[in-house]
């Protein structure tokens, strides 16, 4: 990735991929695409979660990068309890908390 989303990034509508390793082993299909549908909302500990629509991810897609191009959006964190069937992920503006990491891009 040469670049990460900021905080204003995910605006509804807006098209953003994942590849999950789940998606792969089950349908042979690694990257797919959806579009912002809530662009953030409470997802147990996570706050801040974006809602993707259609769900278009499995059971073992969880930590899976979701990009546009080479931008880095988040890490997908699966279905959130009482939320319905869509994908969910973590904006990568909350890597640097939840991790206790610091998020560089190398080119």
């Amino acid at each position: 990735m040469k670049a990460v989303a900021n905080y204003t990034e995910y605006p509804i509508g807006h098209e953003i991929c994942v590849f999950g390793r789940g998606s792969w082993v089950i349908y042979g299909i690694g990257r797919r695409c959806a579009t912002v549908y809530e662009p953030s909302m409470s997802c147990g500990p996570v706050n801040g979660a974006v809602v993707m629509h259609p769900d278009i991810t499995n059971p073992g897609d969880s930590g899976a990068g979701w990009s546009r191009y080479s931008k880095a959006f988040g890490s997908h964190i699966g279905a959130c309890e009482g939320q319905g069937i869509d994908s969910h992920f973590m904006k990568t503006y909350f890597f640097d908390d939840a991790l206790d990491i610091d998020v560089r891009i190398f080119e």
